[in-house]
């Protein structure tokens, strides 16, 4: 009996387990590129839409991710403006973090035609 129980509660831990990878994180914010208007330019925009409201927000721009060695080429500070972009940017492909007051920041790729 004492087995029977065993296996059921460690089953019960590997589909919780199972379950909880398989949820995304929720999304909390929209990106929108704008691509350069002729190649060679720098032109480009990537603006950061916020979906919820925080006490303030860090946005920040970077050449590749941070754990790859990347190089943060601008940071916004702290902000409570909900919208911002960043401007004069070539073709390529970057990574924006988004910081939601106190909480870990979040990180996505952005690709600027």
């Amino acid at each position: 009996m004492k087995r029977i129980l065993l296996f059921v509660c460690v089953m019960m831990i590997g589909l919780q387990a199972a379950n909880a990878q398989a949820q995304a994180p929720e999304k909390k914010f929209e990106i929108k590129a704008t691509a350069v208007s002729q190649q060679g330019l720098t032109d480009g925009k990537i603006t950061i839409t916020v979906l919820e409201t925080k006490s303030f927000f860090i946005y920040g721009l970077w050449d590749k991710a941070p754990w790859d060695e990347g190089t943060e080429l601008s940071n916004s500070g702290q902000l409570q403006e909900t919208t911002y972009t960043f401007t004069g940017l070539k073709a390529g492909d970057y990574m924006i973090s988004v910081q939601f007051g106190d909480e870990a920041g979040y990180y996505e790729t952005v690709k600027v035609e």
